[in-house]
């Protein structure tokens, strides 16, 4: 059912201000903290992931999200946890005293969804040779 798909993703990737959570429910279910990780760093946990899913078929959209590269496992926390790019707003404006990586894209047309599996393919890469 592609609306059933279409519908599971977009309850993961939304504008928090547009599409807020039940706050309510959110606090009985002590998922503060999940929301604030989910819509300020973009890291979903898999706690918040299964109750925006309703537990229904988790396992199956965690592995299409990562096939798709609309997330990537991210293995630079005890926790299990999740970056999708699509939720990242925000402009890095601290000090990077490691390395980095500049991509220009300005001279050039650069499809919408790039970037964020760009990104994916990257924390998938730097996950993997860190564990």
């Amino acid at each position: 059912n592609p609306q059933w798909l279409i519908n599971c993703l977009s309850s993961v990737i939304r504008d928090a201000s547009l599409h807020p959570f039940e706050i309510d429910e959110i606090h009985n279910l002590g998922l503060e903290k999940d929301v604030e990780l989910l819509f300020h760093q973009a890291l979903a946990s898999r706690d918040i992931l299964e109750y925006v899913w309703k537990n229904e078929q988790v396992d199956f959209l965690l592995n299409l999200m990562e096939r798709l590269m609309l997330l990537s496992p991210w293995g630079f926390d005890k926790n299990e946890c999740y970056l999708i790019p699509s939720l990242l707003n925000e402009k890095f404006n601290g000090q990077n005293s490691g390395t980095r990586c500049v991509f220009d894209f300005s001279s050039t047309f650069l499809p919408n969804g790039v970037f964020q599996r760009l990104v994916c393919f990257c924390i998938a890469y730097s996950g993997s040779q860190s564990s």
